[in-house]
C-alpha cells in the first residue's frame, strides 16, 4: 500500500515565507511519527518537505522538497494521485485543512481525514459548538462575533474572566484570556489578527485542562486516550500550549470520556479518522471547550503507550469502518517543546530546524516519568 501524508506547515505550506513559531514542531512531530508509523506496517510512504526542513530522520521512501508555496498544491496533487490512501495533517487556519481534504478527495482514492462535507457543513469552531449546544453537550456559555466591527454585543457580556479566539484556529493560534472588559475589545483583536474568520467570546471555565483522542469510522467513535494539556497562561493574557501526558490518570475519567463520546456521536454522520476534543475538568464535571476534525498532537503520547500501532487501527476505521474492541495501553508518556540542546539521552526529539521540537518521554511509572521531566524543570500539575 503506497500512503501519502502531509503536513501542511512543515511540508511547503509556507515555503518562500517565514516560518510561523505556532505549530511548526508539533506538524513536523506528527508528519514524522505518522510516517514512521506507516511505514513500520509496511507501506510506501511519500511526503513533501518545506526545504529548510531537516529530511535526516524521516522514514520516508519519497521525500519531495518544496521551494515555493505556490508550487506545493501540484507537487502535493502528483504525490496524491500515486498513492493509495492520503492523510492530511493541518491547521483550520485560513480553511487550509478543508481545502487540502478536497484536493486528497478529488486525487486519492481513499482520505484518512474528516470528509469535506463535514467542514462544508461545520466550517469551523462557531457552528461545531452550535451542534453541541443542540446535542445538550456541557459547553460554556459563548459569544459569537462575525468580525471586530460587530462587537456592539460585548457590551452585554459579563462572563470574565473571557476566552476569546479564532473560530478557524489550531494550537492557541489567537487565543487569550480577557480578564476584564477593558481588555475584552484587544483580545478580539488579538484573535481577528491572528485569523480573521468569526470569533468566539467564551465564559472561562477555571479546572484542570484536558484533551480526548478519538477514532472515527463514520457510524460510530471509540476514545483511544485521555491526555493533560500543558498550557503557560502568561501574564499579557496570552495562552501557549506546551505539550501534554497520555494517559491523564483522573478519578473522573469515566464522565470526561462519556461526554466526549456524547460530543462525538452528536457530529457522528460526518466524523472520520482521529479527532481531538478538548475539554476541562471543573469541581468534577466536564465541559467540552471544542472538537477538533484532525489529528492533534496527543498522538505523539498515544503512539508511545498504545500497545497497537495507531496507523493500523487508522486504516482499520476508515478503510473498513472497524474499530479497535479494546484499547490496550502501557506506561505514560509526556511530550514537550523543547530546545535539543536541554535534553537528555532518554528523550526522542523531533526538531524542523534544530532550533525547537518537540521532545518525547515513555515510563512505566507516572511517577519516574515526572522526575525525569521535572529534572529539566518541565513541572506541571495534575490537580484541578
Amino acid at each position: 500500500m503506497e500512503v501519502c501524508v502531509y503536513e501542511h506547515v512543515s511540508g511547503g505550506g509556507y515555503a518562500g515565507r517565514e516560518l510561523p513559531g505556532w505549530g511548526l514542531a508539533e506538524g513536523y512531530s506528527m508528519l514524522a511519527t505518522l510516517l514512521e508509523d506507516f511505514k513500520s506496517l509496511g507501506c510506501k510512504v511519500s511526503t513533501l518537505l518545506d526545504s529548510r526542513v531537516k529530511a535526516e530522520g524521516l522514514k520516508a521512501d519519497v521525500i519531495k522538497k518544496v521551494d515555493s508555496s505556490l508550487e506545493a498544491e501540484g507537487m502535493l496533487e502528483d504525490l496524491v494521485s500515486k498513492a493509495d490512501v492520503t492523510m492530511i495533517v493541518a491547521p483550520e487556519h485560513d480553511g487550509v485543512l478543508s481545502k487540502l481534504v478536497r484536493l486528497a478527495e478529488k486525487h486519492s482514492p481513499a482520505v484518512l481525514n474528516c470528509p469535506s462535507t463535514f467542514f462544508k457543513k461545520l466550517p469551523g469552531k462557531a457552528e461545531i459548538l452550535e451542534a453541541l449546544k443542540a446535542g445538550s453537550v456541557r459547553t460554556p456559555e459563548t459569544l459569537v462575533l462575525e468580525s471586530p466591527e460587530t462587537s456592539a454585543p460585548l457590551k452585554g457580556w459579563t462572563r470574565f474572566p473571557a476566552a476569546v479566539k479564532p473560530s478557524l484556529g489550531a494550537g492557541c493560534l489567537g487565543l487569550s484570556l480577557a480578564p476584564n472588559r477593558s481588555r475584552l475589545e484587544e483580545a478580539v483583536k488579538h484573535a481577528w489578527k491572528a485569523s480573521p474568520s468569526k470569533i468566539l467570546v467564551q465564559r472561562f471555565v477555571e479546572g484542570l485542562h484536558g484533551s480526548l483522542l478519538l477514532l472515527a469510522s463514520s457510524s460510530e467513535a471509540e476514545v483511544l486516550s485521555l491526555n493533560l494539556q500543558i498550557l503557560d497562561f502568561t501574564q499579557d493574557g496570552r495562552v501557549k500550549y506546551l505539550g501534554g501526558l497520555t494517559p491523564l490518570p483522573l478519578r473522573e475519567s469515566s464522565a470526561v470520556i462519556a461526554e466526549g463520546l456524547k460530543a462525538a456521536e452528536t457530529l457522528i454522520s460526518n466524523l472520520k479518522g482521529f479527532i481531538g476534543i478538548d475539554f476541562v475538568l471543573a469541581e468534577g464535571e466536564p465541559w467540552i471547550i471544542e472538537v477538533n476534525p484532525r489529528i492533534t498532537t496527543s498522538y505523539l503520547g498515544l503512539r508511545k503507550t498504545l500497545k497497537d500501532n495507531p496507523a493500523r487501527l487508522l486504516l482499520e476505521a476508515c478503510l473498513k469502518g472497524r474499530l479497535p474492541r479494546k484499547v490496550r495501553t502501557e506506561g505514560f508518556a509526556v511530550y514537550l517543546r523543547a530546545k535539543p540542546s536541554r535534553l537528555t539521552e532518554a528523550f526522542e526529539c523531533y526538531s524542523p530546524t534544530g532550533v525547537e521540537g518537540m521532545a518525547v518521554l515513555w515510563s512505566e511509572s507516572l511517577e519516574n516519568l515526572l522526575s525525569k521531566a521535572e529534572k529539566l524543570n518541565f513541572k506541571f500539575s495534575l490537580k484541578n
